[in-house]
């Protein structure tokens, strides 16, 4: 293979320097604004995780700095801070994701801007949204290119890069020097799948790993260190290493018209987004029926095949909290006990709740015919009733999806939920002046304290 020529990631470059404020849509802007509040309200309820008082350990007995730590009154390095930020927003599983490319591209995104902008200080509205669409952008283009179903997790791989050029262009680096953030925050990629096939707790470290990766990456380049630039189609770039087959031209012909940020897709649940096609089918058929866990015998629930290997897992007696948010069967048997699905059914009393247990053990997993390897729905649950008879719901988008939007009340529900569940007791002032702030963030002539917000001895 010949490296003579441009490698694809030239164009994400060129688009990370050359996007402007004014070029932007509407919808891009409001998608910005809405995203950014859910994943700060995300990241100061992760603090109440148990792992996640340790990681701030950590992180901060070696570096102190001026970035927040949301939720908390601890400042860190900007490394640091974004690594342990992108760890709370993930870790109780209730952060925003793009469907298509299998990724939650704002999660290791803010945690990094945000710590870059307390950095460098005097930081627009407008500046932060440009950042933000720019970063969402360049990760989601690459996945989006992808053919197969990837190995690996792309939340804690290739939103490195997607960080790197939204922190290159908030400081305004020239294109080559963009271009070198991106190749060093590839060299320092992962994202093993095994965390996520385990469930164990550090699996929302691996967004925070990204966040890390992608902000060092743009500190080295702006000091002069050169990475490689074939860093997507060459022969151990990107695409041949961590996807295996791809074909971006489809895709990039939208780079600078097509917004992916406007297509992410928000968590009414904190559970992996494949199983709320599932959730959403068993309220509707609650709703329908007028039916409670007590009707059910048992259950079939057909899927994709991506959203079977991610969530198709089976339910363990003795599963962790981030086990059972990936297993479709546990997440329909606890909205059959409980009506939804929030993250008290995750406690470990709930976990033990024996009618739940029975009835998730007898719900069946099975992978449907849909050809497109990244596909989550459409999602089909048969529900089998003690009385002989059958019901059954299809849901193709799950609340939350742009094409099946939260309503601006059910975000601030939710964001109000994740104050409440953050482990140190916020001001409700701070958290109406937060939202008031990003409301109006494009008029912002300085957000590199917004966050500040989130500090309760503020």
């Amino acid at each position: 293979m010949s490296l003579s020529g441009a490698d694809p990631i030239s164009e994400l470059v060129a688009f990370a320097s050359d996007c402007q404020y004014e070029d932007l849509p509407a919808a891009a802007v409001t998608a910005a604004k809405h995203l950014l509040l859910d994943t700060l309200g995300n990241g100061v309820a992760g603090t109440s995780a148990p792992e996640s008082a340790s990681l701030l350990a950590a992180a901060g007995t070696k570096a102190k700095g001026d970035a927040q730590v949301w939720g908390r009154a601890a400042r860190l390095a900007a490394q640091s801070a974004a690594l342990v930020n992108s760890y709370q927003t993930h870790c109780l599983e209730y952060d925003c994701v793009h469907e298509a490319a299998v990724l939650h591209p704002m999660t290791p995104l803010v945690a990094a801007v945000m710590a870059d902008a307390h950095q460098l200080g005097r930081v627009s509205g407008r500046e932060l949204i440009v950042a933000l669409i720019v970063g969402v952008d360049v990760s989601c283009n690459i996945a989006l290119a992808s053919t197969l179903a990837s190995p690996f997790f792309r939340t804690g791989s290739v939103t490195a890069l997607g960080v790197a050029a939204a922190c290159a262009r908030l400081r305004g680096l020239p294109r080559d020097q963009i271009h070198h953030a991106l190749g060093l925050a590839f060299e320092a990629m992962g994202g093993s799948r095994q965390a996520h096939t385990e469930g164990t707790s550090i699996m929302g470290l691996l967004a925070g790993f990204a966040a890390r990766n992608g902000l060092m990456g743009c500190d080295l380049a702006e000091h002069g260190i050169q990475g490689p630039r074939h860093i997507l189609a060459g022969p151990y770039g990107y695409w041949n290493l961590y996807e295996g087959s791809y074909n971006h031209e489809a895709v990039w012909k939208g780079i600078g018209t097509t917004y992916r940020i406007t297509e992410i897709a928000q968590k009414p649940y904190p559970s992996g987004r494949p199983t709320h096609l599932a959730v959403d089918a068993a309220k509707a058929l609650m709703l329908e029926y007028d039916m409670a866990i007590a009707d059910v015998e048992r259950a079939v629930c057909a899927m994709p095949n991506t959203v079977t290997r991610l969530v198709g897992r089976p339910f363990v007696a003795d599963a962790t909290a981030n086990y059972a948010k990936l297993c479709t069967a546990y997440c329909v048997a606890s909205t059959l006990k409980s009506g939804n699905l929030s993250q008290a059914d995750f406690s470990a009393e709930a976990l033990g709740r024996p009618d739940v247990g029975r009835l998730a053990g007898n719900i069946a997993i099975m992978t449907d015919n849909n050809p497109d390897p990244n596909a989550i729905g459409p999602v089909t649950l048969t529900l089998i009733l003690k009385n002989g008879s059958q019901v059954a719901k299809t849901i193709e988008f799950a609340i939350g999806h742009p094409h099946n939007p939260m309503t601006d009340q059910q975000r601030l529900e939710k964001f109000w939920s994740c104050w409440k569940l953050a482990d140190a007791k916020l001001n409700p002032e701070q958290g109406h002046l937060l939202v008031d702030r990003i409301g109006q963030l494009d008029t912002s002539e300085d957000i590199s304290d917004l966050t500040l917000l989130t500090n309760p001895e503020t």
